[in-house]
C-alpha cells in the first residue's frame, strides 16, 4: 500500500469512479473536484501529494489547469506531480501533456500493475514511511539556510542587497532537491 493524497480531477463518472477505487484501495487518500476551476482552486489550497488531471475531458480542462498551476507555482522549490489521465496514450498526446506541465501519463482503462507503477513513481509505500520513521538522521546530513545570513547578504552587497538575496536563494532553492537526495541516502 501507499501513503498520500490525491487530487482525481476527472468528469466523466466512469473513469472518475475507476480512478477513485483503484487508488483507495492502494491505501490511497482521494479528494474530488469535476471541473478545472475547481481543481485550480484544490491545487492552491494545497495538501496533495499527486493529482491525477483527465486529458481527454474539456470539463476537466487538463492541459490548461496544469498550465495554470504551474504557471502559480513557478517560484515553488516543491513540484507536485500531476499525472494525466488520457484514453489514447499517442506519443503525441503523451508529449503534448509533458508540455504543458504534467510529470506522468496514465492510459485509461488502467491495469492495477500501470497504477502500481506511477504510484510507485512518486507517492512514498507504507513500507518506505516505517523504515524511514525508524531511521534516525545524523544531523551533518542535514543542512538548512539560517534566516539570520539574510540580512548578511543584504548588508554585504550594499547598493544590490535585494538582488544578491534573490540569487542566494535561488541557488539555494537549486540546492534542495540533492540535499534532500543526501538525507534520504543517510537514512538507508
Amino acid at each position: 500500500n501507499f501513503h498520500g493524497r490525491a487530487l482525481v480531477a476527472v468528469a466523466e463518472p466512469t473513469r472518475r469512479h475507476r480512478t477513485v477505487q483503484s487508488l483507495a484501495e492502494q491505501g490511497v487518500h482521494i479528494r474530488e473536484t469535476h471541473n478545472g476551476q475547481e481543481t485550480f482552486d484544490a491545487v492552491l489550497s494545497g495538501g496533495f501529494d499527486l493529482v491525477f488531471i483527465d486529458c481527454d475531458d474539456a470539463q476537466s480542462d487538463g492541459l490548461g489547469v496544469t498550465r495554470a498551476i504551474r504557471d502559480a507555482h513557478n517560484k515553488a522549490v516543491w513540484r507536485m506531480p500531476i499525472i494525466g489521465l488520457s484514453a489514447t496514450g499517442s506519443e503525441e498526446e503523451r508529449e503534448s501533456c509533458l508540455r504543458a506541465g504534467m510529470d506522468d501519463l496514465l492510459v485509461v482503462p488502467f491495469e492495477t500493475a500501470q497504477l502500481l507503477g506511477i504510484l510507485a513513481r512518486w507517492l512514498p509505500s507504507a513500507d518506505d514511511l516505517e523504515a524511514t520513521a525508524k531511521t534516525r538522521i545524523p544531523p551533518e546530513a542535514v543542512t538548512t539556510l539560517e534566516f539570520g545570513a539574510i540580512e548578511q547578504i543584504r548588508a554585504l552587497a550594499r547598493d544590490d542587497g535585494e538582488a544578491q538575496l534573490e540569487k542566494v536563494l535561488s541557488l539555494y532553492c537549486e540546492a534542495v532537491p540533492q540535499m534532500l537526495t543526501s538525507m534520504q541516502d543517510a537514512a538507508r
